[in-house]
């Protein structure tokens, strides 16, 4: 292999073993496979990523979206009392109304986390991807996901 200088997520290194079987086989494959683990271990330690509450940020447009889902769930109330839908049709679109909400804050929550500002040498603000430990840990598809993220901070609300 040449030299793999690329951010190695879950799925890439999936691909790269992959490829490692195809072409050296099995017993070459787990060496290599192993190799890659220990020295994922070591760097992993050595990069320190912990969890702090910085790291977790209530998105900005949260209160709006709340604000939006909540009237919604008011008209369909009212229709539920003015007799316009039953029991059931009420059930459903307030659970749909919710489920809308939560895909729609955990959105903006890993838009948020997901890029940072940052000025370069010559004084320019760039934005880049992320250093922050929440997104690293879900975009790698090793630990965590967008859902566990909205738990944290997104609906129970830090």
């Amino acid at each position: 292999f040449a030299l793999v200088n690329a951010e190695l997520t879950k799925k890439a290194i999936s691909r790269l073993i992959n490829s490692c079987y195809r072409r050296l086989g099995l017993k070459d494959t787990v060496v290599f496979a192993d190799k890659l683990m220990y020295t994922g271990f070591r760097f992993a330690t050595r990069a320190g990523i912990s969890i702090g509450i910085d790291d977790m940020k209530i998105p900005v447009e949260k209160k709006a979206i709340l604000e939006v889902a909540e009237k919604e769930v008011v008209e369909i109330q009212q229709q539920f009392q003015s007799g316009l839908v039953t029991a059931g049709e009420r059930y459903n679109k307030v659970v749909d109304i919710w489920s809308r909400t939560n895909e729609l804050i955990a959105k903006a929550m890993i838009e948020g986390i997901g890029s940072e500002k940052t000025k370069t040498r010559d004084g320019k603000i760039i934005e880049q991807k992320s250093m922050n430990s929440i997104y690293i840990m879900a975009d790698s598809g090793a630990r965590g996901s967008a859902a566990q993220i909205r738990q944290l901070a997104g609906m129970r609300g830090l």
